[in-house]
């Protein structure tokens, strides 16, 4: 027995290997890379003889477990059958459509027509179902995973050969374990070991692990990006938040996005299996529809990104799309130049200069109102009678701009965050932080108003009753 791994045989990704025995050739799996493009990304198809293949078993929906099969089935010269399961097809076909739409050009590897011309060759097989292709038995079995993740025992002349791709041994919200095959001998085992050398904590304690660095992130005020494939792990994850911010209410003011261009087509195709996932999904079923969330929304084009949030992005590899450019934004580069510096500096001057120019304001024009009302007094009352109200009211003044400093201090950082981005064109939640320090400087100015009339109600009492 032979088998040739043509990626992912010492790297990650462009998972595909070819099984021979017996004059039997079956190839198992068939991805790209997602860190390289055109041709590279390829698995080494010039190794074998693509024509010997009678089988290809795909395991499931990932590209780099399946994004060369449309190049494969039309630009070379295989002419054997393609099995998976349904919704590895079905999502499959979303996830390669896709591709070719955001990227496609003269060095594309197949068009939207080779791939509907792969996709009518592709036939269907079901869990725990066995079928047989020119004398080579195979059954799938429940990987886990993702939806409709699939591993093969593949039997030929007596021989069973296990291969997994990748799977799960533990259940988790939606999805089942994988279900190790016990009725049939396996001789050989060709296992995903991406892993291998791990051992992996508790579900429990690495989610409560998780959970509790995301609070802190948000409650420090920051913003936490979460690289995920637009399908697999991504449902756990939003399914897990989605319980979380329901149980603490207190969470519910940080956002949770989801930034996806597949994200509503992938639940729907989600609702339709559910069939395929745990009893968990199915009893919830009863009741509401897990996979419609209150407290997760897609992320819009004009994504303000001032105010803590948790973004769930794809690609989970960063290569490329929104979780790409939402680390550049967040995380920038390390090796600053001294020029992005300089231009720092002055934006962080002149965000400073706009704090102590509102704080000037602030000063001068509650000097001159208590100077304007003294001196009035002044014109019906004695000199020492002006002094005194002048002291009381602008001591009034200064206390209250320094009790309602903490709450005001919070939009002058939104002020000087601001100008550091300016010339940059203002969102619409950055005016309503704008808004919202104005509002607040209203009302302290109003308080402090409300405080000198009835200290001057109070004087006027006493130099009555002297009088």
């Amino acid at each position: 027995m032979e088998f040739v791994p043509l990626g992912a045989g010492n790297e990650v990704g462009r998972s595909c290997g070819v099984l021979r025995y017996k004059g039997k050739t079956v190839m198992l799996d068939c991805g790209i890379h997602p860190g390289k493009s055109g041709y590279e990304s390829l698995p080494i198809f010039d190794s074998v003889a693509l024509e010997e293949i009678d089988l290809l078993l795909v395991t499931h929906f990932h590209l780099d477990h399946a994004g060369a099969l449309p190049f494969f089935t039309e630009k070379t010269l295989f002419n054997g059958r393609i099995f998976m399961t349904h919704p590895t097809k079905a999502v499959l076909k979303m996830m390669i459509v896709d591709s070719i739409r955001v990227g496609y050009d003269e060095t594309s590897l197949y068009s939207e027509e080779d791939m509907d011309r792969c996709f009518r060759k592709i036939e269907i097989i079901d869990f725990n179902q066995t079928l047989e292709v020119d004398g080579i038995k195979f059954t799938c079995y429940n990987a886990g995973h993702v939806l409709g993740g699939a591993m093969f025992s593949v039997e030929i002349a007596g021989v069973n050969v296990l291969y997994t791709g990748d799977y799960s041994l533990e259940d988790d919200r939606h999805l089942m374990a994988a279900s190790i095959p016990s009725t049939k001998k396996t001789d050989v085992l060709i296992v995903e070991s991406t892993f291998g050398l791990n051992e992996h904590e508790n579900a429990k304690r690495r989610e409560q692990r998780f959970l509790t660095h995301v609070e802190k992130v948000l409650k420090r005020g920051g913003r936490l990006l979460i690289p995920v494939f637009a399908l697999g792990r991504a449902q756990e994850l939003l399914l897990m938040m989605e319980e979380h911010w329901r149980d603490h209410p207190e969470l519910q003011r940080y956002p949770i996005f989801y930034a996806s261009k597949m994200a509503d087509r992938a639940l729907k195709i989600y609702r339709t299996y559910v069939n395929m996932m745990n009893s968990k999904v199915q009893a919830a079923l009863t009741v509401r529809n897990p996979f419609q969330f209150k407290h997760i929304h897609n992320l819009q084009a004009n994504y303000d990104d001032d105010e803590p949030a948790v973004v769930l992005a794809s690609p989970g590899m960063l290569q490329s799309g929104v979780s790409r450019k939402l680390c550049e934004r967040w995380c920038g580069n390390p090796l600053v130049s001294s020029a992005t510096r300089k231009e720092s500096c002055v934006a962080r001057v002149r965000g400073i200069a706009c704090v102590l120019f509102v704080v000037v304001c602030y000063c001068t024009v509650f000097s001159l109102f208590s100077f304007f009302l003294s001196f009035l007094l002044f014109f019906f009352y004695s000199c020492l009678f002006l002094l005194s109200f002048f002291a009381v009211f602008f001591s009034s003044s200064l206390l209250l701009f320094f009790s309602s400093f903490p709450i005001r201090i919070r939009y002058w950082y939104r002020v000087m965050r601001w100008m550091e981005h300016w010339p940059k064109q203002l969102s619409v939640n950055r005016i309503t932080s704008w808004h919202r320090m104005v509002e607040c400087y209203h009302v302290v100015v109003m308080l402090n108003t409300c405080l000198s009339v009835h200290m001057l109600i109070i004087c006027k009492q006493e130099v009555l009753y002297d009088n």
